[in-house]
């Protein structure tokens, strides 16, 4: 399947999340993502990781009541493709670029442990992920 629009991807790993409910295996895949490293603050060198891959020259975090904002200049902004591999498991565009520090297709998820629905805003992307896997444009500005 050719993925043109992030409401088809959506609609696509829906179907997957309904299957591994469905299976019981959605607790045991989440534990295993949010539990691969034994620093709880991982996720902080996946942000930054995945700045770096982006290009950035600067970051920024900014911690509000509710939530942490993590901000950066990088000139690599999100296509499509980059849309399906941040909400999928093991699928990195980075995994053939030498250049690049993130090769697993796993390390974003460690954000899980802190959210369970993390946002982006990236070039004319403007997204949720909610369960793990399914990017959610409802309710949301587009960019």
């Amino acid at each position: 399947m050719s993925i043109e629009t992030i409401h088809q991807l959506s609609e696509k790993r829906k179907k997957w999340v309904e299957t591994t409910r469905e299976n019981d295996f959605e607790d045991g895949i989440k534990r295993f993502l949010t539990d691969l490293y034994p620093d709880n603050a991982h996720f902080i060198y996946e942000l930054l990781q995945n700045a770096e891959d982006a290009k950035a020259s600067e970051v920024q975090f900014v911690l509000n009541t509710d939530n942490i904002e993590f901000k950066h200049n990088g000139s690599q902004l999100f296509s499509i493709s980059d849309v399906e591999s941040i909400t999928s498991i093991g699928n990195s565009p980075k995994k053939d670029d030498p250049t690049s520090i993130g090769k697993f297709g796993v390390g974003f998820k460690a954000v899980f442990a802190y959210t369970s629905t993390p946002e982006i805003k990236s070039g004319e992307y403007h997204f949720r992920i909610r369960d793990l896997v399914a990017p959610d444009t409802d309710g949301l500005v587009p960019r």
